[in-house]
């Protein structure tokens, strides 16, 4: 039997579904994050098949040839977009980061060379960046590639 730590940061009294969090396998390396009930199912029920996909996911960032290696991570930030014209502060999940950039879960779609301000939550610190690309991910969210800039 498998044991898990589960941090639940935000859970919607309206909607049981809308739940977001962090998981953890007791005795594994690595935590997950997740936004939604059936992205924390889909952790709990992985299947063996769903580790070999892992294994060959590894094997294709290895054949992109990056400058820096991409390291698996999951932890909140917050982030703006640059200029704004307010002070709209919206929150994502850092889901891999190099030291060129990271790949960021987000709820809306961000778009082509707008600029970012991240504010980490575990290393409070300001690093801005500039969005690479964005693609739909589980119908609700996005995954966003940013690079840093100076």
């Amino acid at each position: 039997m498998k044991k898990y730590i589960l941090d639940i940061y935000r859970c919607e009294r309206d909607n049981s579904r809308s739940i977001v969090g962090i998981i953890e396998e007791v005795g594994e390396k690595g935590k997950k994050g997740f936004n939604t009930y059936d992205e924390l199912w889909d952790i709990l029920n992985k299947t063996e098949t769903g580790n070999a996909d892992k294994k060959s996911d590894r094997r294709n960032l290895r054949k992109e040839n990056r400058k820096f290696p991409r390291r698996e991570t999951s932890f909140f930030t917050n982030y703006s977009v640059q200029p704004s014209s307010g002070d709209e502060v919206f929150a994502g999940v850092i889901v891999n980061e190099s030291r060129t950039g990271i790949c960021l879960l987000t709820p809306g779609e961000l778009c082509m060379g707008e600029n970012i301000l991240l504010k980490t939550t575990n290393r409070g610190r300001l690093k801005k960046a500039a969005v690479c690309w964005s693609k739909n991910f589980k119908d609700c969210h996005y995954m966003t590639g940013l690079e840093f800039v100076n």
